[in-house]
């Protein structure tokens, strides 16, 4: 029988991927992406903008 060596850093970080995906998700209706929304406030959290850009930019990347 084979005994592997599990590198428990790369399971944080897709966790942490994963906590990302969730959490760009869960703000696009309150960032400035728009979109079509059963409830909208016509005021945007700005913020948001800058952390979807860096969030699409590596997300993703780190599933592969």
């Amino acid at each position: 029988m084979t005994v592997t060596q599990r590198l428990h850093f790369f399971d944080n970080l897709r966790i942490f991927a994963m906590a990302m995906v969730i959490a760009h998700h869960a703000a696009q209706p309150y960032g400035p992406t728009g979109g079509e929304w059963p409830i909208e406030e016509p005021v945007r959290a700005a913020v948001l903008g800058a952390f979807f850009m860096v969030n699409r930019s590596f997300g993703m990347s780190l599933f592969s």
